[in-house]
């Protein structure tokens, strides 16, 4: 895995952030075979791939706000370069209350690959508690 990441602080203590990853195997020689499967790349909230499905590709793009309920938004893109080429594009948008240990987050989604015949969309709102 190569990754390369820039974070911003800005004057009001907000925080913002671009990066690309880029996931693939290489090869020793051509007698080696790399046969791992169920790795569990979770890359994306709909893509569960695994080391077989290599090489991907992901960029991303964030901005968190200061305040006392730290609002977030995030816009990922995630491509599989080979195979069935499946691209999946994420839109999270969401606040997180320090003191409540309360984050809340409406996530959208695109999903286009050659084995769907059209784009596939999905939608869900998620809130999550910690004690």
């Amino acid at each position: 895995m190569a990754e390369a990441e820039r974070n911003f602080t800005w004057k009001n203590s907000s925080n913002s952030g671009i990066g690309a990853k880029y996931y693939n195997l290489i090869g020793f020689d051509t007698d080696a075979s790399f046969l791992a499967s169920f790795t569990n790349l979770f890359i994306g909230e709909v893509m569960r791939l695994d080391a077989i499905d290599l090489p991907l590709f992901a960029v991303y793009a964030e901005h968190t706000g200061k305040s006392k309920v730290k609002p977030f938004v995030k816009l990922q893109h995630v491509m599989q370069t080979q195979s069935s080429k499946i691209q999946e594009t994420d839109l999270e948008i969401g606040i997180k209350h320090l003191t409540k240990h309360i984050r809340c987050t409406g996530i959208f989604s695109r999903i286009a690959t050659s084995a769907l015949s059209e784009d596939y969309y999905m939608a869900r709102i998620e809130l999550r508690m910690a004690i």
